[in-house]
Formats: C-alpha cells, sequence, structure tokens
C-alpha cells in the first residue's frame, strides 16, 4: 500500500501511520503463519487434520 493510501486509512479510522503500518505488518505475519499451519505435517509425515477456529 502506498503513503497516500495509508494517510487516508489512518484519517478516516482516527489513528496513526505508525498504526497502520503496524497493523499491516501483523496481518503479513498472521499470513505466514496460517499458510505454514495449513502445509504442516504431523508426526511420521502424516498431514494433519484441518482446524476450525
Amino acid at each position: 500500500i502506498n503513503m497516500s493510501r495509508k494517510q487516508r486509512i489512518a484519517k478516516g479510522s482516527g489513528t496513526t501511520i505508525s498504526d497502520v503500518n503496524k497493523l499491516l505488518k501483523e496481518y503479513e505475519e498472521m499470513k505466514k503463519l496460517m499458510r505454514k499451519l495449513k502445509n504442516a505435517k504431523g508426526p511420521m509425515g502424516i498431514p494433519r487434520l484441518p482446524f476450525r477456529i
């Protein structure tokens, strides 16, 4: 997301640009974690059963 978009989001949500950046960073980290969990295999290479949150 470019800087002007981040400014618009921050202004509209009543937060700072650094808060928007922090949220985007956390989102990307969570996306990576979910991707790892999706591809995780259990003991002896057996895929784990999918779970619901």
